[in-house]
Parts: C-alpha cells; sequence; structure tokens
C-alpha cells in the first residue's frame, strides 16, 4: 500500500480536477438529455444553452491557466536544476541535521522556485525505508543581503520522528500546484542526505561510581579524590593484611576472605569504562522493540551524563561495529553518534566484552534472558556497577484507553496505539517475569546494581 501511494503521487492530476471533471459532465449530460429533444426554440432554452456552453468555456480557460502556470514553472526549475551541479534542496530536521527524537521539526529548503501565480510548492522527503513524509508547503521566503530579492524558499512542520537513529534521505520530490489545486506536476531531485536523531535528555539522576584505573593516569587533578575506601573496594586475603579489615558478611555468605581496602588520596583523574549492552533475544514484535530500544538509548544518556558530571573521565565503549560519526572532533558528538546508531544485536562473540572484563560499569536491558546472567556476570568484582533497565516502564506513562474521546475529540499520543498491542502481546507476561527474575539475581550479588 505504501508503494501503491507512493506512484500515486506522482499523477499531475489533483482530486479537484476529477471534483470539477465529473460536475461539469453530469451537468451537460443532464441538460443534453431533459432539454435535447424540445422543438420549440423558447428563451428559457436559448438563456440555458448559453449558460452550458459559458461555462464550458470558463472550464477550458480555467484548466488552461491552471495548466499552463504550473507548467511554465515546473519547466523552469527543470532548466535550473540541469544548469547548476549542486543539489537545489536541503533537508533538515531541528536546527540541522541532528534533532532530540520525537516531534521534530522537518524542514526543506529550495534555491530556484518560482511559484505558481497564485499556487502552491509542496515537497515530500523519501527516505532510505521507504518512508515517505507528509507534505510540506514551502510558503517561507528567505533573503539574501537585499531584503528585496528572495533567494531561497522554505518549509517546516512537526512530525513525530520517534526512532533514535540515522535516516538517510534518498531524495526529495517537489510538487507544482496550480491555484485552483487542479494540477500537480511532480519533479523529483537525488538528495543524498544523512539525518541524526539522538536520544530525548531526560531528568538528571545522581550515579556514585569510584572506580579502579582503567588507564595509566597522567592527569593530575587540582584536589585530591579519595579512592579505594572501606565500604568502597575489597581484595582477597593475603598474608600480612589485617584481620580486623576481614569482611565477615562475604565470608558467610562465599566462604572467602576478603578485607577492606583502606582509604587513600589520589591526586590523579580516574577513567571510568562504560559498557552499554545492546544483547538481546527477539521476544517482541519490531515494533515494540524498536520503541523499547528507543526508551533504552534515552536511559543510557541519562546515566551516561550523570558520569559526566562526576570527577572521573568517562570513555564510552560500544559492544557493536559502528560506523564512524562525520564530526569525530568532537567528543561529545562521538559518543552520542554511537549510541544512537546502536541497535538491538543477539551476536553472541558481541557480548563477550562483558564477561571477560572483571571490572567496570555496564548498562543492560531487561531484555536480557535470564539464563545469560551468571555468564556475563559470574566474575565481576564488588567494584562492578551494573544498571538494569527495566523497558517494560516505557508504557507506565502511556494512556491505552481515553474515555474523553467517547464523548469528544482528543489527540492520541503515538505510543499510546502500541501500549494496546503491548497490552495484548502475547510475550508481555514472558518479559515481565524475567525482569524480575533478572533483578532478584542483580540484586543477590556482591557487586553493586541499580535499578532504573
Amino acid at each position: 500500500m505504501k508503494k501503491l501511494a507512493y506512484y500515486f503521487s506522482f499523477l499531475p492530476f489533483q482530486l479537484n480536477f476529477f471534483v470539477l471533471l465529473f460536475v461539469t459532465a453530469g451537468a451537460y449530460a443532464l441538460v443534453q438529455n431533459k432539454y435535447s429533444n424540445l422543438q420549440e426554440q423558447t428563451y428559457f432554452i436559448l438563456l440555458l444553452r448559453a449558460l452550458v456552453m459559458f461555462t464550458a468555456v470558463l472550464f477550458m480557460l480555467m484548466v488552461g491557466i491552471a495548466f499552463f502556470t504550473a507548467l511554465i514553472c515546473w519547466l523552469y526549475f527543470w532548466v535550473y536544476r540541469r544548469s547548476h551541479k549542486e543539489s537545489p534542496l536541503q533537508v533538515s530536521i531541528g536546527d540541522g541535521d541532528k534533532a532530540e527524537a520525537g516531534y521534530i521539526s522537518l524542514g526543506l529548503l529550495a534555491t530556484g522556485i518560482i511559484k505558481p501565480l497564485l499556487g502552491h510548492v509542496k515537497g515530500r522527503i523519501v527516505f532510505a525505508d521507504n518512508r515517505i513524509s507528509a507534505a510540506l508547503t514551502l510558503d517561507e521566503p528567505v533573503f539574501g543581503k537585499s531584503p528585496l530579492i528572495r533567494t531561497a524558499i522554505k518549509a517546516g512542520r512537526p512530525v513525530w520522528i520517534p526512532d533514535i537513529k540515522e535516516h538517510e534521505v534518498q531524495k526529495a520530490v517537489l510538487y507544482f500546484e496550480d491555484m485552483f489545486r487542479l494540477f500537480s506536476f511532480p519533479f523529483v531531485v537525488s538528495n543524498i542526505q544523512k539525518l541524526l536523531t539522538v536520544p530525548a535528555r531526560s531528568e538528571a539522576i545522581a550515579v556514585d561510581v569510584n572506580p579502579d584505573k582503567t588507564q595509566d593516569q597522567t592527569q593530575r587533578i587540582q584536589t585530591p579524590r579519595k579512592t579505594r575506601g572501606e565500604l568502597l573496594n575489597y581484595k582477597n586475603f593475603e598474608a600480612g593484611d589485617d584481620i580486623r579489615r576481614i569482611v565477615w558478611k562475604i565470608y558467610a555468605k562465599s566462604r572467602e576472605l576478603v578485607v577492606k581496602i583502606p582509604e587513600t588520596m589520589d591526586p590523579y583523574a580516574s577513567h571510568i569504562h562504560f559498557h552499554p549492552s545492546f544483547y538481546t533475544s527477539t521476544m517482541v514484535s519490531d515494533d515494540l522493540k524498536n520503541a523499547m530500544l528507543n526508551y533504552y538509548k534515552i536511559r543510557i544518556r541519562q546515566v551516561y551524563e550523570a558520569l559526566l558530571r562526576t570527577e572521573f573521565a568517562v570513555k564510552y565503549i560500544p559492544d557493536q561495529e559502528l560506523a564512524a560519526a562525520d564530526d569525530t572532533h568532537e567528543e561529545e558528538a562521538t559518543w552520542l553518534y554511537e549510541l544512537s546508531t546502536s541497535v538491538w544485536q543477539s551476536a553472541k562473540d558481541a557480548t563477550d566484552y562483558m564477561a571477560s572484563r572483571r571490572e567496570g560499569i555496564y548498562c543492560i536491558s531487561s531484555l536480557i534472558p535470564m539464563f545469560e546472567m551468571e555468564e556475563l556476570f559470574s566474575n565481576k568484582t564488588p567494584d562492578t556497577l551494573v544498571i538494569l533497565v527495566k523497558v517494560s516502564d516505557l508504557w507506565q506513562n502511556q494512556q491505552a484507553f481515553h474515555w474523553t474521546s467517547l464523548f469528544m475529540k482528543t489527540d492520541e499520543h503515538p505510543l499510546d496505539a502500541l501500549k494496546r498491542k503491548w497490552l495484548l502481546s502475547p510475550h508481555r507476561r514472558k518479559i515481565i517475569t524475567n525482569e524480575k527474575q533478572v533483578q532478584q539475581y542483580l540484586e543477590g550479588q556482591l557487586f553493586r546494581t541499580i535499578i532504573l
């Protein structure tokens, strides 16, 4: 159906043209059927025939004016496009080529446009996954140095783009419409362009961390920080250790002797290795899974920015191979690009980086099956911090049913319809049960756990 609607959008005839044609033909047929056999040439018959003739001529004149005004503007843009190497169209989201996912201002800027007399110029954006945007009316002039000379024309409207990823624009289609909207001449412009939607900022949270040194410490800080203090870090009991520092609670649970490490003052900045995991298994349909992925990315950004507010240097380590960002010179853009372009993955070797490392900060989703937990976190030390994101919480703030819609028309959030599908999903109970099991497992480990 999407392809059919796409191809129908290239028809040069608008709905108004067919309506006018039907009404005119119907009126002419009615007059001919009722009055064509009359022999008497009364004034009424003559006047009626003259009126029909006048209507036919006026219709032809209107159609001709509408046709040629739109066609001339289309031909002018065709000549302009052939004489310029650069693309006359530029697509934007938000204030540029990057914006937070959700309701985003989608814009289109075009040069070399002459609007038809009292007509309109509209545009649609075609993405690589065959998605077509809503029609954008180019009605806002852009002036250069002179306030009287228009250099371009642009359009913009808020659209719902929930998926957090890199969107590839394949082309844009311009439609030159006449004043009566009888004709619409399309013009396709190839416009390979990439637009990035990033996770939206959410409420700030605090994450208490005290990492080990993960890299050589060369950056000295002004105020020495406390590191490896009591109740924070432990190590196995060795000969010469103070037996008063033995943690008997851990011994009673695991039969291993560990001691508290005395607190010291470290004058160097430590590094945090942040490991977000997108490992999961196929439990739900693609649309529900994509919505949960978007929610998971928002939570990861919330945690990562909380780590950035600490005095430690934070390094984002993705669990999958990603294309390099175009603006890698900006450190913030690099990690945000890697987060935004990550996808759910189920490759077993991609999770080895979690199981092989003993320490660090890990962020996992509740879509990881319970039977994978022990393999991933069996060798973690008390220095490890695991952050669990319960992706089913996405649906808590959504309303599946709006009772007010029975009495009045209400605007429904796009996620509300997905919540109804979530409530009817046969895998919902399985996911919620898995979340509870994972949470109980993590809370029973020696390392620290944060539940979001």
